[in-house]
């Protein structure tokens, strides 16, 4: 699903995230994913190479730098978002909605074992 628009599953995920929640700090970014700093930075200079992310310096620390999402990368982000909500929808359409939230719960347990409390809640199986 993202392959065809040019991203792997990581830029996608780091994408999504910083439309989400606009103006975070790349150490944030890494902390909210999980990531580490060398990963994270990675990901965004493909993603800025591409023209879909932009990085500045953060008010009140240069040192830190602030990530934001360019118009084309918002677009992207959505677009590859409902393809994703679509496919989901046929894949699961037979599967009973209590049960789908069961396997969704269990995946995250197995993802995020005891931390499964603070994992994002996406509604994604990705």
């Amino acid at each position: 699903m993202v392959a065809p628009h040019g991203l792997s599953i990581r830029t996608y995920v780091v994408l999504s995230t910083v439309a989400s929640n606009p103006g975070m700090t790349q150490l944030a970014l890494g902390s909210a994913l999980g990531l580490d700093k060398t990963t994270v930075t990675a990901a965004i200079d493909r993603l800025e190479q591409a023209g879909l992310m932009s990085r500045q310096p953060a008010p009140g620390d240069r040192r830190a730098r602030v990530v934001h999402v360019t118009d084309p990368g918002r677009a992207l982000a959505h677009q590859v978002q409902a393809e994703t909500t679509a496919r989901q929808a046929a894949l699961f359409a037979d599967v009973d909605q209590v049960d789908l939230d069961q396997m969704v719960r269990t995946l995250q347990h197995l993802a995020f074992g005891p931390f499964v409390e603070s994992a994002p809640v996406t509604g994604s199986c990705i």
